[in-house]
């Protein structure tokens, strides 16, 4: 009996000192976890607080040399080649005219027209443009009148912009949100273009680009490489004026600049 009383109180003292042993360990652990924490939070502010590489603004004019698969070649007037990346991000604006058979089915087209009760035009158009929607210009709006708030087709004076369904011996038929218009055009009506597609411009196409140059490729006037070719560019604003009219079937659609053939593809 007083053998197992022994082993009983040892054993408890044992299981005591194990957990008194266990206590500092505990401590320790999480002391070494708060440094952790703290020393990842001064990288983090060290990070925050480094100073940002200062990337060097450009403005380039000139032409376009080749499409590339991700932006342009493009020749200023100081015949220096300029290798321009485009991303999503990019701003693009592209214009410029296009013939009559350009007005494909789906594109988006704004105009004036005088209309009778039925959306037909009283008047041959002589003008419209191919255009991007936007906020500002939403496919589909009709408004009625020069300056007028009045919504919808009406008879008289309306402001159009709408999805072409078809265009066949002058007549055009355009979808204008519920609307159904049909305009008869001239023979030789002036259509412009203002699109956010790269793929329409071509090889000595007129270019103005804003854009950064890389960290790595900032260097002091001084010192910067007379004529060094194709300097990168990362463009934030593309503006293009087409050199010449865009047709169906002749368009640009962006030939890579390795193409041997690139520079004898017109619009």
């Amino acid at each position: 009996m007083f053998y197992r009383i022994a082993l009983m109180l040892l054993l408890i003292l044992g299981v005591s000192m194990q957990a008194e042993a266990q206590v500092p360990a505990a401590m320790q652990m999480l002391q070494q976890q708060r440094l952790q924490q703290q020393r990842q939070q001064q990288q983090q502010t060290q990070t925050q607080t480094q100073p940002q590489p200062n990337l060097q603004m450009v403005n380039i004019s000139g032409t376009i040399e080749s499409i590339t698969s991700n932006g342009l070649h493009v020749l200023d007037g100081s015949q220096q080649s300029w290798q321009v990346h485009v991303t999503k991000e990019t701003n693009i604006q592209v214009t410029g005219t296009a013939t009559p058979d350009f007005l494909d089915k789906g594109r988006i087209v704004e105009l004036n027209a005088n209309l009778d009760e039925h959306g037909k035009s009283t008047d041959n158009v002589k003008e419209l443009s191919i255009i991007a929607p936007t906020h500002d210009k939403p496919q589909g709006a009709v408004v009625s009148g020069a300056g007028s708030k009045a919504k919808g087709l009406q008879a008289g004076m309306n402001h159009i912009i709408g999805r072409v369904k078809s265009y066949n011996a002058n007549l055009l038929i355009i979808q204008a949100g519920h609307s159904t218009v049909h305009v008869e055009l001239t023979d030789d009506p002036k259509i412009t273009v203002d699109l956010a597609d790269l793929s329409l411009a071509d090889n000595d196409d007129k270019v103005t680009i804003k854009g950064t140059l890389p960290p790595s490729k900032i260097q002091p006037p001084q010192t910067q490489p007379a004529n060094q070719p194709h300097q990168i560019v990362q463009a934030q604003e593309v503006k293009i004026v087409l050199s010449q009219p865009l047709t169906t079937g002749k368009k640009k659609k962006g030939t890579p600049a390795k193409s041997e053939d690139s520079s004898t593809t017109n619009h």
